[in-house]
């Protein structure tokens, strides 16, 4: 098979009520097989939020639009509810800070043909202190991300803006950017100890091209 563009999508239908999909997406004009999900899974507390893409049936062809649903499955009590993030989006990042719940960025198109992805800036957090939501904006559009939270600092880097990190406080509710040494795509960003590490990824060179630069 030689293609420029293909997406494959695996269902998991554990019952009639609830039904999970995860989809991989290839686009050979910009090298790219990211190991991204359009879908998001993440543990919080004694629940599971779930994200995931709203499958439609076109003659032959199956796609996915963006949702703005969050499924939560309560462990506790077996029992589920949903939430409504601000706007229908994919390729959320999700992260969890204290007792705060993090789904930053996205893109609104979904879809083999959607160039550009219509990036998203927008950030839902979910206070769990509080049982309540509250939204907020990037800097700058992103999605496709990496992120690691340390103390009241979360840190985002976002496959459309390989240049920056975005920088979330939590004490203060507010959001800068911070330049990286080097521009590199799918850097990996993780917390140990007292710093939160920003190492490798690919360059601006293409597919072959990797980055050994760590920014701490």
């Amino acid at each position: 098979m030689n293609v420029s563009r293909f997406m494959f999508k695996i269902d998991w239908n554990p019952s009639a009520k609830n039904k999970f999909t995860v989809t991989y997406r290839y686009n050979l004009a910009d090298r790219t097989a990211a190991a991204t999900s359009g879908n998001t899974a993440i543990a919080f507390g004694n629940s599971i939020f779930f994200y995931q893409l709203i499958p439609i049936v076109e003659g032959l062809i199956t796609n996915d639009i963006a949702s703005s649903q969050i499924d939560i499955y309560d462990v506790a009590t077996n029992t589920w509810t949903i939430a409504t993030l601000s706007e229908a989006r994919a390729g959320i990042t999700a992260i969890t800070t204290g007792n705060k719940l993090i789904f930053a960025g996205g893109h609104k198109k979904v879809g083999p043909i959607d160039d550009p992805y219509d990036p998203s800036k927008k950030v839902d957090i979910y206070d769990a202190s509080a049982n309540s939501w509250s939204t907020g904006e990037l800097p700058q559009p992103g999605y496709w991300g990496s992120a690691a939270a340390l103390n009241n600092k979360v840190v985002f880097n976002f496959y459309n803006t390989p240049s920056s990190v975005n920088i979330y406080d939590v004490a203060t509710n507010g959001w800068s950017t911070v330049p990286l040494s080097e521009s590199r795509y799918n850097p990996l960003v993780r917390a140990a100890g007292n710093k939160i590490l920003i190492a490798g990824g690919r360059g601006a060179g293409g597919a072959a091209s990797y980055s050994n630069r760590v920014d701490i």
